[in-house]
């Protein structure tokens, strides 16, 4: 407990000191935080999405995190980058009927799309690798990174 304890200081004194311009620090020290639960030699960009709904997202074949540049809470911003985390960790665990790692995951998810697509329904609110990434993302902050913001 006094280890998560020091980490959420350390991660509310980066955040407050840096402001919201250093937003990618804060990614990065969450990255970090997870990094023997991620594919090693992760990457994290902002990038300015021109869907305003699209918070970032995972890109399996570069090993790339992205996300958006601008958050209305910081909330958001954290939860996000939970959330793209989550699928990281996912692509490196991956072992199933397509494979192992991040190609294995990436062929598993796109079949998913697929098949919401096929049913009818939404290719990412529908996604179970999105709503297991969500629900973990926003699980994860109220247990570790609520009170720091």
């Amino acid at each position: 407990f006094k280890e998560i304890f020091k980490v959420k200081k350390t991660l509310k004194y980066i955040y407050e000191a840096l402001g919201k311009t250093e937003s990618m620090r804060i990614a990065e020290f969450l990255v970090n935080h997870y990094y023997s639960k991620i594919p090693s030699g992760i990457k994290i960009v902002e990038t300015p999405f021109a869907d305003d709904t699209l918070k970032g997202d995972y890109d399996v074949d570069r090993n790339k995190i992205r996300i958006r540049t601008s958050y209305n809470k910081k909330s958001d911003f954290i939860i996000s980058v939970l959330h793209e985390i989550k699928h990281a960790m996912d692509a490196k665990a991956y072992k199933g009927k397509h494979g192992r790692g991040r190609k294995g995951y990436k062929e598993s998810y796109q079949m998913e799309m697929n098949r919401q697509i096929a049913l009818g329904k939404h290719q990412y609110h529908d996604n179970r690798y999105e709503i297991a990434a969500e629900k973990w993302a926003q699980q994860e902050y109220r247990k570790r990174w609520r009170g720091d913001f």
